[in-house]
């Protein structure tokens, strides 16, 4: 139907149907103020613009954040609002919401890659104002056609706003939505950066991005206090709008403490939660509160909407880092051979690719630990040997900088488990000692049981966490096979702590000292 109107409204300007109404002239605004059809390129453009100029309607299956959409109208006389967070976080729906909500005229523009070429911007920009004041437009339109852009922005961007001026009396706000699309573009920020400089003062821009747009003048708009925003930490779901939007759109309660849990696996991540609510038609929350593994729709979504839209290099270097927890630019260099991690890291915070500052360290980031996930089994699934040779390379530099917890989680991605085993072995009675019994299980439990038969003191301290964990009689197990072990390699004081162990274990399980006797006998 689309279709067939604009072709009808096209033959009206252009072809041989003779009235002069102009059908949906709101919309299309073909005519001038005088009624006379405008240039034919002006409205070949602004019907190839038309759905990127029409306002979404609201989604029903997503939540009405009050918070956020108050933040927006209490702020909405800044000059300039921005909302940057990376895919998935609702940036969009946020302005939809807004925009259904204002009392104030709403123009709506959202940008793809096209727009990235000036004159596209400037005539989608044209057209989406002129979908809400058609009295606008006509003499910025004639301008651009007869101007060089690159050359001449001053004069485009200055006929922009006198039409404003003189056409739109009233206050009103643009929003201009995936502004990341044309980040690149240096004319389309010059032209941007321009009309920020001197809008007029009943126009309020928002703006939606993933990323900083690091390239228009901020400060300054900062500095006069004319910019306001909202980043990844405002628009992250909270618990309580996590139970909200499960009730909402699948009639299903949860507890104040899943939904804590699910917001803090989630990061607020809406897509996320989202993505993965499935699991709750079928009651199986505890599905939703896990990491989804590699064939989960979030995967598939972080594959498509991020990551193969980076260039090659960058991906290169969210997989080559992605085997670390945290992300110093001296390790990343260390880790690659690189000298630019610091730049990288740097551009990865501005297109905000999941990636979080830790403790307001401006050079210390971590990713978003779902979008880690995906990188990690990325890496193994395409380049088992880059995966293997970059932790075994991690694992020698915390090595040699005195950090051998770390080291040793590398060794045992790295398969190194004799080297692992090694480093486990040197730390064993601090990490015990330091009551990190879970962890010093998990270490010795991920290395293969042959690995355990030439290290008896790792099984000796298996058992101890066992004895000291409530479990007594898988300790006394492992003792005996420890104890074995020892005696096969003639290492008395091996035999020894065994057995001074192995009496602490049967007195955990109320037994007397002649209990202690056929063990001994082993």
């Amino acid at each position: 139907m689309w279709l067939i109107g604009s072709l009808v409204h096209w033959l009206i300007c252009f072809g041989s149907l003779p009235s002069k109404q102009c059908f949906g002239k709101r919309a299309y605004s073909c005519y001038n103020q005088n009624g006379s059809c405008l240039d034919k390129k002006v409205v070949v453009e602004t019907l190839r613009a038309i759905t990127k100029i029409l306002l979404p309607s609201q989604r029903t299956r997503l939540l009405h954040r009050l918070r956020l959409v108050n933040f927006l109208h209490e702020h909405i006389e800044r000059k300039l609002v921005l909302v940057s967070a990376s895919a998935g976080y609702g940036k969009t729906s946020l302005l939809i919401d807004f925009a259904h909500e204002t009392a104030l005229p709403v123009c709506w523009y959202t940008l793809d890659a096209s727009d990235a070429d000036p004159k596209i911007f400037l005539q989608s920009l044209i057209a989406s104002l002129r979908h809400t004041f058609p009295a606008f437009g006509s003499r910025t339109a004639t301008l651009l056609e007869n101007v060089s852009l690159a050359r001449e922005v001053e004069v485009i961007v200055g006929a922009l706003v006198t039409e404003i001026y003189e056409t739109i009396p009233g206050y009103f706000v643009l929003i201009l939505d995936d502004y990341h699309t044309v980040e690149e573009s240096e004319v389309v920020n010059r032209i941007l950066d321009t009309f920020l400089r001197v809008l007029p003062e009943n126009a309020h821009i928002l703006l939606a991005s993933r990323t900083l747009p690091s390239r228009l003048t901020l400060t300054r708009l900062t500095a006069r206090q004319e910019i306001a925003g909202l980043g990844v930490n405002d628009l992250r779901f909270t618990a309580e709008e996590i139970r909200a939007l499960i009730q909402q759109n699948y009639q299903t309660a949860l507890s104040e403490t899943q939904a804590t849990e699910l917001a803090e696996t989630s990061e607020g991540w809406i897509t996320g939660i989202i993505l993965t609510t499935h699991s709750l038609w079928r009651g199986l929350f505890q599905d939703l509160v896990r990491v989804p593994g590699p064939h989960s729709h979030v995967f598939h979504y972080l594959a498509s909407e991020v990551f193969a839209q980076q260039s090659a290099e960058l991906q290169q270097f969210l997989l080559g880092t992605a085997i670390l927890d945290e992300l110093v630019p001296e390790m990343c260099d260390a880790l690659l051979g690189a000298q630019d991690s610091a730049e990288r890291l740097t551009l990865i915070e501005q297109k905000n690719l999941f990636v979080v500052r830790l403790e307001q360290e401006e050079t210390w980031y971590r990713y978003h630990h779902l979008f880690q996930d995906f990188l990690q089994s990325r890496l193994r699934a395409a380049d088992a040997e880059r995966w293997r040779t970059l932790n075994r390379r991690a694992a020698e530099l915390y090595a040699a900088r005195g950090a051998p917890e770390r080291a040793i989680k590398h060794y045992l991605n790295a398969q190194l488990f004799d080297d692992a085993a090694r480093a486990i072995e040197s730390i064993a009675k601090e990490t015990f000692d330091a009551g990190h019994l879970t962890t010093l299980a998990r270490w010795i439990d991920a290395l293969p049981a042959e690995m355990l038969d030439a290290h008896p003191d790792l099984l000796l301290r298996r058992a101890m966490v066992f004895s000291d964990t409530g479990g007594p009689t898988r300790a006394l197990e492992i003792f005996a096979c420890a104890s074995a072990i020892f005696e096969k390699q003639g290492d008395a004081n091996g035999i020894g702590k065994t057995l001074v162990n192995q009496a602490v274990a049967l007195r955990n399980l109320g037994a007397t000292r002649t209990q202690l006797i056929p063990v001994r006998e082993r």
